[in-house]
């Protein structure tokens, strides 16, 4: 189609004069940030909002700090760090803060006598200083409740041999001793929880010669007077006691193993004060049952129970199938595993589950097991070591104040009390954002976020923008700096990639919150690519710009477009033609002076106009 030029230049100098006295008004500019991930992966988008959720990642941890993601941790090569060497016989190890500076310190009982804490001097794990708070011959088990509720940890241990009960209250530098029981023959575990529902720490013992499961009621909330009540005093070979609330009641329950017995079983406190109670059996023939504990290991909100066997060499663990405890089926974690003695557990990973750790003494085997499925029916055996004589104890805590789980264990025959860094963070890890709907045309202009880097690390992005949330194509360049310019397709949809890199598995970034800021080009209609069924033009952006834009447009179908440019004086400054697919498409203009420009827009089926201003420096 020919048109006479003339028409077209005094047409575009009447709207160039039009525009002059039409008042220039700035792209309305918008964004969207996400600061929390923590509501969790599986919501590919498109979203109005991205909120607390992404589309999915890998070797990231989102959910433990709100506010931040990290790089993931895994397993990596032990390494050992000597806290004891020559304490006779340690038996149980506990970490607590005794020192109240913030850092995870050690507690320990020797079979010769020694109870003693052990202090974490500059928090770092490498230099401990031995604090003996008493004597107490044949101690086998200690733990540090705050049984006076001053904010402080106490201890309180057993002794097989004296067959005793015994409490040190922290007074703020000094202890005072309790004896809460004698004649407890075979004494043989000790530990808390409130029994009686009155909101103060009672103790729950058991005694393998007596036969006894029995707890101490804290009769004032002051931890100076006690009363034993009985839970069950014909618990054959009773070799482990723990309080927990196994059939969700809100009522304090004691769980129990019995040596001889090789019974696991849990009674139920019927009304909540710890005067009534009800046997229910878990397991019968779990042979010379050494060790219990009380977790949510299947993550289903319930309390399950794992249990270490001494003669049957495995660690096993028992899911609450209807979470009343009346229902439960043993699954099995690590089989021939030579004389276990212990089991306990924690998030090892930082994966949100419930790993387990364990200790066998005839193999001198110090592990851990990776919850592999979240559910407790897949499990990675990581051993520490097989070199710690005797093994008997192991527990876990935060010893290098590097915001991971560190495993210390006691190994009696060799008279150490030793400490292992086992996970470190992953080298590097991403996370995918839901895609973004904007709800119209978008020319995106910045990225901008918020990150903790130390030295060699890295925190950067890729970025992608679409009009189909099917396909939103290719990535981006890496975008290495808050603030950089987006080069990017205008486009409805938007999506966002992080990437965490750390050459070092001690350290990690952390990313705390990212925005993407935008300037509307036109409206976009709910469900279309083109923006109609008819070739449109969408107009400019940015406008007003600093000498450069890009020209938005739309066709139905495949088309020949031409777009002309021309300044006020009605002077092409700008062509361009092309055979363009269906969908949505721009074409950059660039060099142009200051001044007010217009756009024309010619394909078969249409003949449109649009401004641009372009303004000074």
């Amino acid at each position: 189609m020919k048109e006479s030029s003339q028409p077209i230049v005094a047409w575009a100098v009447m709207a160039a004069m039009l525009v002059l006295f039409t008042p220039v008004v700035l792209a309305e500019g918008n964004s969207e940030t996400q600061t929390d991930w923590s509501g969790g992966d599986g919501v590919p988008g498109p979203l109005s909002s991205w909120g607390d959720e992404f589309d999915h990642c890998s070797d990231i941890v989102y959910y433990s700090t709100p506010g931040q993601i990290m790089l993931g941790l895994s397993a990596k090569s032990p390494v050992a760090h000597q806290v004891a060497d020559g304490q006779s016989g340690i038996r149980s190890v506990r970490a607590a803060d005794l020192s109240g500076d913030g850092v995870d310190d050690l507690v320990s009982c020797s079979y010769d006598g020694r109870i003693a804490w052990w202090e974490n001097v500059g928090g770092s794990g490498t230099d401990w200083s031995m604090n003996t708070i008493d004597d107490l011959s044949g101690a086998v088990c200690v733990s540090t409740p705050d049984v006076d509720d001053d904010g402080d940890f106490d201890v309180v241990a057993v002794s097989y041999t004296q067959e005793s009960v015994h409490l040190w209250k922290n007074l703020g530098g000094y202890w005072t001793e309790f004896i809460l029981e004698e004649g407890f023959n075979g004494a043989s575990s000790i530990s808390y929880g409130d029994i009686d529902s009155d909101g103060d720490i009672d103790l729950v013992g058991s005694a393998q010669y007596d036969n006894d499961v029995v707890w101490w009621e804290n009769l004032d909330g002051s931890g100076s007077n006690w009363s034993k009540r009985t839970v069950d005093s014909d618990f054959s070979g009773a070799s482990f006691a723990v309080a927990s609330d196994v059939n969700g009641d809100g009522k304090t329950d004691v769980i129990g193993v019995s040596y001889w017995g090789n019974q696991v079983c849990w009674w139920r406190n019927i009304d909540g004060s710890g005067n009534d109670w009800s046997e229910n059996e878990i397991d019968s023939g779990f042979s010379g049952s050494n060790s219990v504990c009380a977790l949510d290991i299947d993550g289903d909100g319930d309390q399950d129970v794992a249990g270490a066997s001494y003669y049957g060499d495995r660690v096993v663990w028992w899911e609450n199938r209807n979470g009343l405890g009346t229902v439960w089926s043993e699954h099995s974690v690590y089989s021939g595993f030579n004389g276990a003695d212990f089991v306990d557990g924690a998030d090892m990973d930082g994966d949100g589950d419930i790993d387990l750790m364990a200790a066998a003494s005839s193999d001198d085997e110090v592990c851990w097991m990776e919850n592999v499925d979240h559910t407790g029916t897949e499990w990675n055996i990581h051993s520490v070591t097989d070199d710690c004589n005797g093994a008997t104890w192991v527990c876990a805590a935060d010893f290098d104040d590097n915001h991971n789980l560190d495993l210390a264990a006691a190994a009696a025959n060799a008279d150490q009390l030793v400490w292992w860094e086992v996970v470190g963070y992953a080298t590097d890890g991403q996370l995918y954002s839901s895609i973004l709907d904007t709800q119209t045309y978008a020319k995106y202009e910045t990225l901008e976020w918020t990150s903790d880097q130390p030295l060699m690390v890295e925190c950067y992005f890729r970025v992608r923008s679409s009009n189909d949330p099917g396909n939103m194509g290719s990535w981006s360049e890496d975008i290495t700096q808050s603030g950089e310019p987006l080069d990017i397709d205008v486009a409805r949809y938007f999506q966002y990639q992080v990437l965490l890199e750390s050459p070092d598995r001690t350290i990690t970034p952390l990313l705390r919150d990212v925005t993407v800021h935008w300037t509307d080009v036109g409206v976009a209609e709910q469900g279309s690519t083109p923006v109609n069924g008819y070739s449109s033009l969408l107009g400019t952006a940015p406008n007003p710009s600093r000498g450069s834009f890009a020209v938005r447009f739309s066709v139905p179908s495949p088309s020949h477009v031409t777009l002309f440019v021309y300044d006020c004086s009605g002077r092409v400054v700008h062509t361009s033609r092309g055979f363009y697919h269906r969908g949505i498409h721009s074409v950059s203009v660039e060099g142009l002076d200051v001044g007010v420009y217009h756009c024309r827009m010619e394909t078969d089926d249409l003949r449109a106009c649009a401004r641009a201003v372009v303004l000074g420096e």
